[in-house]
């Protein structure tokens, strides 16, 4: 908080803190909503997606216990199949989603509504 901060009262501005709320300028919440609405994400639809696009049950199978954060190897021993099998499912997920990581192929698969 600065000495110039918009709070008259100090002891305001801590208590509103320590309550879960943020101490910040009515300019800088006008900054940070203006950037927020900026990057909104578009949701894209499953059913627009090309042949190559698409996630297999397979793969979609696996995404799920990915997003319960299961590892590959306690994946494999669920489904029953190898872990280079569970990676080869993860590196095509992540080439269909343009994901390079479990967490961005989770995210990616959430808004297209595959999970």
């Amino acid at each position: 908080m600065l000495k110039n901060s918009w709070f008259g009262d100090y002891a305001q501005a801590v208590l509103q803190v320590a309550n879960g709320g943020a101490s910040i300028t009515p300019s800088l919440a006008k900054k940070i909503l203006s950037l927020v609405s900026r990057s909104q994400t578009y949701v894209v639809p499953a059913s627009s997606l090309t042949k190559e696009e698409k996630l297999s049950e397979r793969e979609i199978e696996i995404l799920k216990l990915i997003a319960c954060g299961y590892s590959s190897p306690e994946i494999s021993t669920q489904l029953q199949i190898s872990t280079m099998t569970v990676s080869t499912h993860v590196k095509n997920m992540y080439r269909k989603l343009q994901a390079k990581t479990r967490a961005h192929a989770v995210k990616a698969a959430s808004l297209r509504g595959l999970i």
